[in-house]
């Protein structure tokens, strides 16, 4: 690993460091070159290699005829690549690998302190400035179409991979990079990915801002370059400040392993125009439509179904979506009290029929009962349904206004 190599190197006062980077090396690689260099490692590991039953010979030949295949169309004509790697192809790595491996070989043969590199990107700390230049003028020199360029210490900070490298007095010191071309796009909170997904994104992205790190100045640097991150896609507060100074972010002394506190906080007006209002106004709707005199007991159960069955709906796809606590989240309360309401409702309009000709019936086959008093005792059905209609509504209405406020 890079910064373990780099923080057992003997670095000394005069040392100087720099950063090596080839300008397109895909499409300059020499193909000869890179096969000679595949053919080499295969020689010299080959006690090492699984061949599959393959030798040298034979897979320098499939290798070959790989890199032949090699012809694009534009513009109705067809035009094969002679020189360089096709971008895209599956072996352009592996290849680009070897053939960087002869470039850095005689740059290797003036040991430098540190040498690390990743595809086209070198890390080089030498004794000397002079050393510093031969290595660099060494790997210009193995191929007339691969150029390097190099880059020195800004500030005292050296950009490297996902690293800042910083050399004062003999001491090396590290924190996290992120380039300025960057776009710090991450999926969003917001997204439909699932929330143990989004959660461990994060997690990594702050995990990793920790352990570059030398120190604690270091540390809390690269952890507010995390949180800007983070609030850039939607994720707040993801570690309170007051908790950093309590080690929830600093590595064990017995342990490589770091613990972080992610709050998972969610968008209460995302929820509140997509989920909570539909659903209040389907509920209004829906127990004015099943307390409808003039409509039929068929016509309110099948209302009052598709009302539940939408509500259910709703609660699956909550279900999925919501992170499993130890606590039900309040919106999971609200839909579940919604569908209550609505059983509640269908179950009224379709009993209360039953009761009001059980009692006006009753009443009725009275003879003595005057015309005037039958008409008084209907009153009490209608009086019994308008109530239990208001008295659903404002169950309806408070169990919206308990989850906003």
């Amino acid at each position: 690993m890079f910064l373990d190599r780099l923080r057992t190197t003997n670095i000394t006062e005069d040392c100087t460091m720099e950063s090596f980077d080839v300008s397109a090396l895909y499409t300059n690689v020499s193909n000869d070159s890179a096969m000679q260099a595949i053919s080499e490692m295969l020689n010299e590991h080959a006690g090492n290699i699984n061949l599959y039953g393959f030798s040298v010979h034979q897979l320098m030949t499939l290798l070959k005829a790989c890199l032949n295949c090699n012809i694009f169309s534009w513009s109705s004509k067809h035009f094969a690549q002679i020189r360089g790697l096709a971008m895209g192809q599956r072996l352009a790595p592996t290849l680009a690998i070897a053939f960087m491996s002869r470039i850095e070989a005689p740059a290797l043969q003036c040991r430098p302190l540190l040498y690390c590199r990743y595809i086209d990107d070198c890390f080089v700390i030498c004794a000397t400035q002079a050393e510093m230049d031969k290595c660099f003028e060494l790997m210009n020199e193995q191929s007339e179409h691969i150029k390097l360029t190099r880059d020195t210490p800004q500030n005292d900070w050296l950009p490297f991979l996902n690293a800042q490298i910083n050399i004062a007095n003999s001491v090396c010191r590290t924190k996290w990079y992120r380039k300025p071309s960057n776009k710090n796009i991450l999926v969003h909170f917001l997204s439909a990915h699932p929330a143990h997904a989004k959660k461990a994104i994060v997690t990594n992205m702050f995990r990793t801002a920790t352990r570059v790190c030398s120190g604690f100045e270091e540390k809390e640097e690269s952890l507010a370059l995390a949180q800007r991150v983070a609030v850039m896609n939607g994720y707040t507060n993801q570690i309170p400040r007051s908790k950093r100074h309590k080690g929830v972010v600093r590595q064990s002394r017995d342990s490589k392993h770091s613990s972080f506190v992610i709050a998972m906080k969610r968008n209460s007006s995302f929820y509140i125009t997509l989920v909570i209002t539909p659903s209040f106004i389907i509920n209004v709707l829906s127990i004015f439509g099943v307390f409808l005199r003039t409509a039929d007991s068929m016509g309110k159960l099948g209302m009052a179904l598709t009302n539940i069955m939408s509500v259910t709906f709703i609660l699956g796809i909550l279900a999925t979506a919501l992170p499993k606590t130890k606590e039900l989240p309040k919106i999971a309360i609200y839909v579940m009290v919604n569908l209550c309401i609505m059983v509640f409702a269908l179950t009224i309009t379709l009993v209360l029929p039953y009761l009001d000709h059980f009692m006006t019936g009753g009443l009725r086959m009275k003879d003595d009962m005057t015309e005037k008093k039958r008409r008084k005792e209907d009153v009490i059905p209608k009086v019994t349904h308008i109530t239990l209609f208001v008295l659903l509504e404002i169950a309806n209405l408070i169990n919206f206004i308990v989850l906003v406020v």
